[in-house]
């Protein structure tokens, strides 16, 4: 139980205690003060956000925050996000700190709010919906096992797609050969994912922005950034991001141009970032896909990606949108 806590702003000294609070609520997706303060630092200037912090005794006990974030940017819709301390729940932290990030954003006048729980998060689900919030959507977080994975079961497909003429490299390859590897690799980013499942129409960021987001980020790696290339055209990418020790990596972001879909890039480009994975010593792969997108999750699956607890996603709609 919680008592005698006190609200306030976050700030830049805040970071170690929130990166510590963060991963102690979310054990198996551990964060770093270098992860939070590149979110903080890359974010466009007019993309909106504020954080505040719950403690006691000098302690973060709780934290929250909205944003708003590229891909499905709108000036008047936020994404808000929670924390407690395991040992501080049931003592008015999480209702405190909701009703403060809501009078932080009346200047703001939104127009929507959304957020994400984990279906097994039963008290959480319970907190989201007695404040108003409804189901929008589901995202399925699966998880490979490298240890038990047989890459000579698909060899096979991975032949197919080469045999076809397509080549596949890392980043840290093409970086050393093709000066325009960024751009060509930002909009090839950009065209693929464009017809993704989303919950707002696509805005996809600047080049600018997406350099400072993705390619200055802590969790980029080149040499687990694959494309496939139809002779020096780039048609296909998928991605690997590292998180804690290394020992699981995480799947970032997997598209093909519609020119090139159907023809098994996608599964190869999976297939070289789990043998990359493997030859790093790392235990696991996740990923986390809508469930709606029906050919990502038909992959993961012929992959052996077992699926875990789905992320619901809510939306509570504060006002009509307005022509």
């Amino acid at each position: 139980m919680a008592s005698g806590f006190r609200i306030r702003d976050f700030e830049p000294r805040d970071y170690p205690s929130l990166a510590a609070l963060a991963t102690a609520v979310y054990p198996d997706m551990p964060v770093t003060v270098d992860e939070l303060r590149h979110e903080d630092e890359s974010r466009p200037p007019d993309y909106l956000a504020h954080k505040i912090v719950a403690e006691a005794d000098g302690n973060m006990i709780g934290a929250a925050r909205y944003d708003q974030i590229p891909w499905v940017h709108h000036p008047r819709k936020f994404f808000v996000h929670g924390y407690v301390d395991h040992g501080h729940r049931a003592g008015g932290v999480g209702a405190a700190l909701y009703v403060a990030i809501l009078r932080s954003l009346e200047v703001h006048d939104p127009l929507a709010l959304r957020v994400s729980v984990r279906e097994s998060e039963q008290v959480g689900m319970a907190f989201i919906n007695a404040r108003g919030f409804e189901e929008e959507r589901r995202a399925w977080e699966s998880e490979l096992d490298l240890r038990s994975f047989d890459p000579a079961r698909f060899a096979p497909a991975g032949d197919r797609v080469t045999s076809a003429g397509i080549r596949i490299q890392t980043l840290t390859a093409l970086s050393g050969t093709d000066p325009e590897w960024q751009r060509r690799y930002y909009d090839l980013a950009a065209e693929s994912g464009r017809d993704s499942p989303r919950i707002e129409p696509y805005t996809y960021p600047t080049f600018e922005e997406y350099r400072r987001i993705h390619f200055e980020g802590p969790h980029f790696m080149p040499e687990a950034s694959f494309v496939a290339l139809d002779g020096e055209r780039y048609v296909g990418l998928s991605d690997l991001h590292r998180r804690g020790d290394g020992k699981r990596l995480e799947t970032g972001f997997t598209g093909v141009l519609p020119s090139h879909r159907g023809r098994g890039i996608a599964f190869a480009l999976k297939l070289r970032a789990v043998e990359f994975a493997r030859s790093q010593g790392a235990e696991s792969i996740s990923t986390s896909n809508d469930s709606t997108n029906g050919r990502m999750l038909a992959i993961n699956d012929t992959l052996g990606f077992k699926r875990k607890p789905a992320w619901v996603g809510f939306v509570k709609v504060m006002k009509e949108d307005e022509p």
